[in-house]
């Protein structure tokens, strides 16, 4: 329906000002932090004016079982950070848009 595309992209896990990269400066991109379990930034987000919103970083999750998946089994605990708190907005903009 000529809305375009979102895009939604990790702002980075090295404590570092997010601002440096070009690609989360972008005006045109919704840049995520990580929270963790008590609702803060997470020490390893990195942080800066480019953030648009953070999201929990999601420590267990569930997985495609076997090896189609991110780990053997049903439930993956490895996968963290501003890349598991990304589909969790990515995720939430779907809800809003439908």
């Amino acid at each position: 329906g000529g809305l375009g595309t979102i895009i939604v992209q990790a702002a980075g896990n090295d404590n570092l000002d997010a601002n440096g990269s070009g690609l989360n400066a972008s005006r045109f991109t919704i840049t995520v932090a990580a929270t963790g379990e008590d609702g803060f930034a997470a020490s390893y987000s990195n942080f800066g004016a480019s953030i648009l919103v953070a999201a929990p970083a999601a420590s267990v999750t569930t997985d495609i079982t076997g090896a189609g998946g991110y780990d053997a089994g049903s439930y993956t605990d490895s996968f963290g950070g501003t890349s598991a708190a990304t589909p969790v907005v990515s995720g939430v903009i779907a809800l809003m848009l439908d």
